[in-house]
């Protein structure tokens, strides 16, 4: 009986015990799948969340990058736009005749000259240049224009107006000077080619091609070859093209007028600008 008892009372320790043992298993395995869940999910939630970030950085690089190629756009051309109005520089001259004094100033732009005349100590009686006559008063201005069109990089205009008052006559030499410099051609984009410096280039080009284009002067030539290079550039479709035979990697575009254009293979600058038919 005691036997009996005994051994019962050994299974009855071991099934406990094996309920004991499958409840605890129970329990962690539901805590290790909780656990194993959550960590998988906080992991998927980070990876979207780091991927979100991402596209949101990249999204933000490019739109970074492209609002600076915009503005470097924007930038080159108000240079190129600025490089445009040439370097002046004025003659001045103080003249005394019969009871007036008179001060004269020689303005040029690119398509001529404007001599201003300011008057004190009395009446100027007259001012005249290339036919054209004016007469001042005491404490008055009074302007002379001069066509002069602009017609090379460097220009030295010798302009002489001819005053008298009160019986006397003099005549007053004014040479202003108007020019752009080597920067400012290139800013506008100019190659010097095979010639020496960039002058040279866009002063045998403008003799060459000018009147094919119908510009005035100078400036007006740079500024067509300036947005021809745009339009070559911003609307190639535009243009035919084929590659030039001059000693410079470089191609030629022409459009629907035949206006042509030659830009260099490396940085787009000109070599040429011109009307129909005319290379």
């Amino acid at each position: 009986m005691d036997k009996r008892t005994d051994r019962q009372r050994k299974i009855q320790t071991f099934v406990s015990a094996i309920l004991v043992l499958i409840v605890l298993i129970a329990v962690l395995h539901g805590g290790t799948g909780d656990t194993g869940d959550q960590s998988a999910s906080e992991v998927a939630t980070t990876q979207e969340q780091a991927a979100l970030d991402t596209g949101s950085e990249s999204t933000e690089a490019a739109d970074s990058t492209e609002s600076t190629g915009d503005a470097d756009v924007s930038a080159s051309v108000s240079a190129s736009v600025s490089a445009l109005d040439p370097v002046v520089q004025e003659d001045s001259k103080t003249v005394q005749i019969g009871d007036c004094s008179v001060f004269l100033t020689a303005t040029p732009d690119p398509e001529g000259v404007t001599i201003s005349l300011d008057a004190a100590y009395g009446d100027l009686d007259s001012a005249q240049l290339s036919g054209t006559t004016i007469s001042v008063a005491k404490n008055g201005t009074g302007t002379l224009s001069f066509a002069a069109p602009m017609e090379g990089t460097s220009e030295m205009a010798a302009v002489t107006v001819t005053l008298s008052d009160a019986g006397e006559e003099s005549e007053v030499l004014l040479s202003p000077e108007i020019y752009y410099t080597d920067e400012q051609l290139t800013d506008l984009c100019w190659n010097a080619g095979t010639f020496d410096a960039v002058s040279d280039s866009v002063d045998y080009h403008y003799r060459k091609h000018h009147e094919e284009i119908h510009a005035d002067n100078l400036q007006e030539y740079l500024e067509d070859a300036l947005d021809c290079r745009t339009d070559v550039l911003e609307n190639p479709g535009d243009f035919t093209d084929h590659v030039s035979n001059g000693e410079i990697p470089a191609h030629t575009y022409r459009d629907a007028d035949g206006r042509f254009i030659i830009l260099t293979d490396e940085g787009d600058e000109i070599l040429s600008f011109g009307g129909p038919d005319n290379e």
